[in-house]
């Protein structure tokens, strides 16, 4: 079966209330970081340059409950950087929203509807859809803390000297920001245990 490769840019974001979807029949997405992580700059752009060396972290077929992700516009930097990296690639399709200001927000189920639907119209609706979300997967809860922990944790994994590893900050007791980076396998007692670094 023929396939499309759609690669989904912004910043990402996702809240319970978002809530979860079905992927529809031939469609897939693929996400390159855990969930509640940051998708870092040195991970985006060589997925969109097409030099990325690494694999999805997990990609959800059809039929399967996906997390119902938010993608919010892009700045006009941002957007030329993207655009100038993606063009390099080739043989792929990039979906941005418009540049801010204003925000545009739209959420994953729309956009993968969309793309079946402009299929369906142009009747080749035999083309398998593989989406690639290339943005953050910040969990959206309210301010608890948890950045010790993780949540929200940057992915720097393709950042010189930091293979495997995510940057954590979070604020201590005092109010001022705190970093460390820590092992992307680490599991969150782990995490929570290790020396400051």
């Amino acid at each position: 079966m023929p396939a499309a490769e759609i690669f989904i840019h912004g910043h990402g974001s996702w809240k319970p209330a978002n809530g979860y979807f079905q992927m529809p029949k031939n469609c897939s997405v693929s996400f390159y970081t855990h969930f509640a992580k940051l998708l870092n700059a040195t991970m985006a752009y060589p997925i969109l340059e097409n030099a990325y060396s690494g694999e999805a972290d997990r990609t959800i077929g059809q039929f399967m409950q996906v997390p119902n992700m938010q993608l919010s516009s892009l700045t006009q930097t941002q957007q030329n950087s993207a655009d100038d990296l993606f063009a390099k690639g080739g043989g792929r399709n990039l979906y941005t929203l418009p540049p801010a200001p204003p925000v545009v927000r739209i959420s994953l189920e729309k956009i993968v509807d969309m793309h079946v639907a402009a299929l369906e119209r142009s009747g080749k609706r035999n083309v398998e859809l593989r989406f690639h979300w290339i943005a953050c997967q910040q969990l959206g809860l309210k301010s608890k803390g948890g950045g010790e922990a993780g949540v929200n944790a940057s992915d720097r994994s393709n950042q010189s000297g930091h293979k495997g590893q995510y940057l954590f900050k979070w604020r201590d007791d005092n109010g001022v920001l705190q970093e460390r980076f820590v092992a992307s396998e680490s599991t969150f007692n782990k995490v929570a245990k290790s020396p400051a670094g």
